[in-house]
């Protein structure tokens, strides 16, 4: 290589080895001093650019498939690195094809290339196959950390891949796109509208009743109905109170607490509230009332036994008319009802 021209690429084989005609695999013969050899596999080690590299993967099935059919008509260049070992210094990708196709040896060429002829003849080949810029940077990055060339000699010898120049788009295409965006903005829109009006309806679907807060029609009506007899239920009238339903029968009326009147299995703020004002209004009638607290499943026994303790807490004197039992409704494990009768003498 003449020093004062400075290094170069596309100078090919001819150029770096002299005038030689290529072989096919196994016609070649082993001279003293080098020549063509049948190389084993094994015997190779690609050298340290080509690892850094790596092979050219988008060419090696479609040429593993030629060398099963034609075997490896091109030989790839060899330096001896020591007794039967060689350093692969060009055809890293045939060599490559050759092993997937389970050859166990290839044609080479032993050559006395140093590694600056050498990795100028692999980024020449590299380079001519489209390299891309993660393999121009592999190069450059060998030759750099080995101090082969100063640095902006080596961004001559390999350059990065060009940046491709925007193509203006034409007043047509800038109207369609326009109006893609516009369609874009409007299709997003009508989802999340129709998003918005799909959780609502779940959420109206699945939503827990309002507590009652007033007394229930039906105690009303059966109020209405027993006054000619002696307003006998008139008394359930005070007991429509917030946070439960009622339920009315013939001398009986039981209040359904809802979920409000809980936190977990301890009584909320609204349900303190509740246990005071059914204590007081019990306490309150002429006429004596009992009832009776039912809690469905461990959870509805644990929340009824802290209705009852509140009611207990605010009149002591209610304790002989409260009592508590379990359910067996398993439908509606943890729910509490209160039952409300007069005592009877």
């Amino acid at each position: 290589m003449n020093e004062k021209e400075g290094p170069r690429l596309g100078r090919g084989l001819n150029d770096m080895l002299g005038e030689a005609s290529l072989i096919r695999a196994g016609t070649g013969s082993r001279p003293s001093g080098g020549g063509y050899i049948l190389a084993p596999v094994e015997a190779l080690e690609p050298a340290p650019w080509m690892e850094k590299a790596g092979p050219d993967l988008s060419r090696v099935e479609r040429l593993a498939e030629s060398v099963r059919s034609h075997g490896v008509l091109e030989p790839v260049l060899i330096r001896k690195s020591g007794d039967d070992r060689y350093v692969l210094l060009h055809g890293h990708t045939r060599f490559t094809a050759a092993c997937r196709a389970g050859f166990t040896a290839v044609p080479a060429r032993v050559v006395e290339l140093d590694d600056k002829d050498a990795i100028l003849l692999y980024a020449e080949e590299r380079l001519s196959q489209g390299a891309d810029e993660d393999v121009r940077n592999a190069i450059r990055s060998y030759m750099t950390e080995n101090q082969l060339w100063p640095a902006d000699e080596v961004e001559r010898l390999v350059p990065p891949l060009p940046t491709p120049e925007p193509v203006p788009a034409t007043a047509a295409e800038a109207e369609t796109a326009d109006h893609a965006a516009r369609d874009h903005h409007a299709v997003l829109v009508f989802a999340l509208l129709a998003l918005f009006f799909l959780i609502t309806t779940v959420l109206l679907f699945f939503r827990t009743p309002e507590p009652f807060a007033g007394e229930a029609a039906a105690v009303a009506d059966i109020g209405e109905a027993a006054e000619g007899i002696d307003g006998q239920w008139a008394w359930m009238r005070s007991f429509g109170l917030p946070g439960a339903s009622a339920e009315a029968g013939p001398g009986v009326l039981t209040l359904v607490c809802g979920k409000s009147l809980f936190e977990d299995q301890a009584l909320s703020p609204e349900g303190r509230a509740f246990a005071g004002i059914l204590a007081e209004r019990m306490a309150d009638r002429p006429e004596p009332l009992a009832a009776t607290l039912t809690g469905e499943g461990p959870e509805g026994i644990a929340r009824a036994a802290s209705l009852l303790s509140v009611v207990h807490a605010v009149r002591p004197e209610l304790r002989s008319r409260l009592s508590m039992q379990a359910g067996d409704d398993s439908r509606h494990n943890g729910s509490v009802t209160v039952m409300l009768a007069r005592e009877e003498r």
